[in-house]
């Protein structure tokens, strides 16, 4: 069985994907799309001022070092996924209750994807399948540079949180034709000055003509200081090995850890390597 990068193309309704938990990839297909109209402003609600104040001490590190980052890096920084749990409970009209946010932002609608094989080369690619047919992968197709299939996409995020952000997680679902698509889970904590976060995404491939959850999942850590920044990116087998950003050792994990990358940033140098 070859491994096939798997890419949910929108059909019809715009639909946020988050991107924040995933790693970049080398060989990601960029969709024909129209250029996305800006959103129109809101006012702020509650959790948009609780992530202000949560990434302001480290906006000015993370804006030094994001443009030296290059588009291959596989890195996560947590600001995009906190701005997502307030526009979220913004438009679901979420309300903290006794000190703690807890509630959950559901989207549906019509997808295609895109499964390329990993083994072919960009430049070898010299047919795209028809997005509104939905095609089965058989095994003619499995020789292709890139085949496709859609239905119905199922997106289920489930937030925890404490009402000035001070620690918290998130749970995203995906789902296509009532088939696992995607998950992910994300936490995070703030501890003596510094923004600990987990980010864990599950291995998946396809098949012929369905996706299949691997057992790894693809893991990246961090901490944001006011002065730097230091990311891990390794996989683990089982989730319950994640580490809690609320009472992880960093040194202790880095070296517990077989690193597939790190990232290390002090006053805007940044440092990759293992």
């Amino acid at each position: 069985m070859r491994r096939l990068w798997v890419i949910l193309v929108l059909i019809g309704a715009a639909l946020i994907l988050t991107g924040c938990g995933a790693p970049r990839e080398e060989e990601a297909v960029a969709a024909d799309t129209p250029a996305p109209t800006a959103a129109p402003s809101r006012a702020q609600g509650p959790m948009d001022r609780a992530v202000d104040s949560v990434l302001s001490p480290f906006e000015r590190e993370v804006s030094q070092v994001t443009p030296q980052l290059d588009d291959a890096m596989a890195v996560t920084l947590p600001g995009d996924m906190l701005r997502q749990m307030a526009e979220d409970a913004w438009q679901s009209g979420a309300a903290a209750v006794d000190g703690r946010y807890h509630f959950t932002w559901r989207q549906s609608g019509e997808h295609t994807y895109v499964a390329v094989n990993e083994d072919t080369r960009p430049e070898d690619w010299s047919t795209t399948p028809d997005p509104d047919v939905e095609a089965p992968m058989g095994d003619a197709e499995m020789d292709a540079a890139e085949v496709s299939g859609g239905g119905m996409f199922h997106r289920l995020r489930v937030y925890d949180a404490a009402e000035d952000l001070s620690f918290g997680t998130a749970e995203i679902t995906d789902t296509l034709n009532g088939e696992p698509s995607g998950y992910e889970f994300f936490s995070f904590a703030l501890r003596d000055g510094c923004l600990y976060y987990v980010d864990a995404v599950r291995d998946l491939t396809v098949n012929l003509d369905t996706l299949e959850f691997q057992q790894n999942y693809a893991v990246t850590a961090g901490t944001l200081r006011m002065d730097g920044l230091d990311v891990i990116s390794f996989t683990l087998a089982d989730l319950t090995e994640l580490p809690d950003p609320a009472t992880m050792d960093w040194n202790a994990l880095v070296s517990s850890v077989t690193p597939v990358s790190r990232i290390t940033a002090r006053n805007g140098q940044v440092q990759t390597g293992l």
